[in-house]
């Protein structure tokens, strides 16, 4: 660098850049599932499940290489403890209106407290204060946001194994039922350098503020369109499987439908362009808004709603069957479609109130 070179360093695009690094370094690892998947197909599943175990072995490697270099934060229940008590008395308070008033949260500061409650609780212990009243508030901002992906991964093929399904009554041609799984991590490897390096800056230089709402609702729509072709292609499907509207698993005639199975390719490619706009966004938010100390309690409500979704999606799987198939793509599509609608004019002014943050 030249003396005379100003180097602008931002700490909220740091982060930011940050995050799209793990999101797609997430994303390298799903690529060795392509020679998995052709090893289970052409050799046998010991060999799928071993190449990734032995992969694994090398992770204590790496942590012990990176252990002086990390930072380490000692573990401090005390602020989870203190967030629950918080979120507890307000939600005893206010009830419902936590959910849709800000002002619900002054219920639990100690300058509102009644005299009474005030010394009750500091014979438990009462250790916080107003402003830390305020940053579980900005907490609890980041966290609702989370709820609307519980439709959104519904949405995204995840009831079930309807994706696996719909594959066993297309014509594959040798190809395993779950290789186009892989165009997912294909899309957000190739498309993610150019969103973070093309996009983007290119978005900024001409005063453009493409901030996380926006990059969120954009992520929800297009859930919403891979969603819906999903159910255009199994009514194409049901009507040119031998077996009509109970396509899967038939023995009739060729079993399957004379459509090949690359034509499920765009539900995987939308699905892998919406993650990179809603999910990177929601990593940021989990992470750039949400207090200091509270982070992992943020990161880990985001992470709930995966787990959630697994549960939904497991409980759901026997109830699917033909002829529905259509409707458990169509459904979540709309759903999502309706509740992005609403996320959007709930949050029409978080970008521009937290502008700072803008990609």
């Amino acid at each position: 660098m030249d003396h005379d070179e100003y180097v602008i360093v931002s700490r909220t695009q740091t982060l930011s850049r940050i995050q799209w690094l793990f999101y797609g370094l997430g994303n390298i690892g799903p690529f060795l599932a392509i020679g998995t998947t052709w090893a289970e197909k052409r050799i046998g599943f010991w060999l799928s499940f071993t190449v990734p175990c032995a992969i694994t072995f090398f992770l204590p490697l790496i942590l012990l290489v990176i252990y002086r270099r990390a930072i380490k934060v000692r573990p401090d229940g005390k602020q989870l403890s203190q967030a629950f008590r918080i979120l507890w008395i307000v939600l005893k308070r206010e009830k419902w209106r936590l959910f849709t008033y800000s002002d619900a949260w002054d219920a639990a500061k100690p300058s509102v407290l009644p005299a009474r409650d005030r010394i009750i609780l500091q014979e438990k212990s009462l250790t916080w204060d107003d402003g830390y009243v305020e940053k579980v508030k900005e907490n609890w901002a980041a966290c609702k946001m989370f709820f609307f992906f519980i439709i959104y991964c519904l949405a995204g093929g995840g009831i079930g194994v309807i994706t696996s399904s719909q594959a066993s009554s297309l014509s594959t041609d040798g190809v395993p039922n779950d290789l186009l799984w892989n165009l997912n991590p294909i899309t957000t490897v190739v498309f993610m350098p150019i969103l973070v390096y093309g996009l983007f800056p290119f978005l900024r230089s001409h005063g453009i503020r493409f901030g996380r709402v926006a990059r969120m609702t954009v992520g929800f729509l297009l859930v919403s369109v891979s969603s819906l072709y999903g159910a255009l292609l199994q009514w194409k499907i049901y009507r040119t499987s031998p077996c009509g509207y109970h396509a899967t698993g038939c023995e009739t005639g060729t079993g399957v439908s004379h459509i090949s199975v690359w034509v499920q390719s765009p539900i995987f490619i939308i699905n892998a362009l919406s993650q990179l706009f809603a999910w990177t966004a929601a990593y940021e938010i989990a992470y750039i808004q949400s207090p200091e100390h509270m982070k992992s309690i943020t990161l880990a409500a985001l992470m709930f709603v995966g787990i959630f979704n697994n549960a939904v999606s497991a409980a759901c799987a026997p109830a699917i069957s033909d002829p529905y198939l259509i409707w458990v793509w169509a459904v979540p599509g709309v759903a999502n479609l309706i509740q992005t609608a609403y996320f959007y004019w709930y949050y029409r002014h978080f970008d521009a109130q937290h502008s700072d943050l803008n990609t």
